[in-house]
């Protein structure tokens, strides 16, 4: 299944999670119960229905082992490069590769096992490198969290698409203020707006609330 395939049917999940968020905003406290739903929400498309695990094989594999089976859908999947440091005092061999949300590995058939070039490379996430990234905020503002994510992915140089949820339940009258921020960095970074909505308090809702689907790549 290819590329675009996958993206259609991810993006389809992950507008219904929004619409779904709009209407209960507090379903989930916190972001990590967030990350649980859309991971299961992502098992719900064709191509994750199909093949939702992934077979490894390395050359330095034990001879009593052939394959390894993979889960498709990854928590915290590193990115591809080191980043560098916020504030930029510390040497280069010292930096650190960050995390990615969610992620999903390349598909592949019964039978047709992804060949990483060492156990090593498959351990620390370096291979196989993923199809799609996610990255998700909830109630972070929007000029900290969403524009670190952005910047993140740009140093981490993965070359697969990556999906940018910001989430937002407005407890003062911040939200207009969050939408135009969004829409600045979107912007920003060339990302193609997927989902963006926000509701308000007379339209019969729990609170108001905005989500946002941005799309790199």
């Amino acid at each position: 299944m290819s590329i675009e395939v996958l993206t259609r049917q991810v993006e389809e999940q992950l507008t219904r999670f929004c619409v779904s968020f709009l209407r209960q905003p507090f379903e989930h406290r916190s972001e990590h119960s967030i990350h649980i739903q859309i991971a299961n929400s992502l098992l719900k498309t064709e191509n994750l229905t199909t093949t939702p695990f992934l077979q490894i094989t390395a050359p330095d594999m034990a001879a009593s082992q052939k394959v390894w089976t993979v889960s498709r859908i990854q928590k915290e999947w590193p990115t591809a490069s080191t980043l560098a440091p916020a504030k930029n005092d510390r040497p280069e061999d010292t930096w650190r590769r960050g995390n990615f949300d969610l992620a999903i590995l390349p598909e592949r058939g019964p039978g047709d096992p992804y060949q990483v070039s060492s156990w090593k490379r498959f351990y620390s996430g370096h291979e196989p490198s993923p199809d799609l990234i996610i990255e998700v905020g909830l109630d972070y503002g929007a000029s900290k969290h969403l524009a670190g994510d952005i910047e993140k992915f740009k140093k981490a140089k993965n070359s697969c698409p990556a999906y940018f949820i910001h989430l937002f339940r407005d407890r003062s009258t911040l939200l207009e203020a969050e939408l135009v921020e969004v829409s600045r960095l979107c912007d920003e970074a060339s990302m193609n707006r997927v989902f963006c909505e926000r509701v308000s308090l007379d339209q019969n809702i729990e609170s108001p609330a905005l989500a946002f689907i941005g799309r790199v790549n």
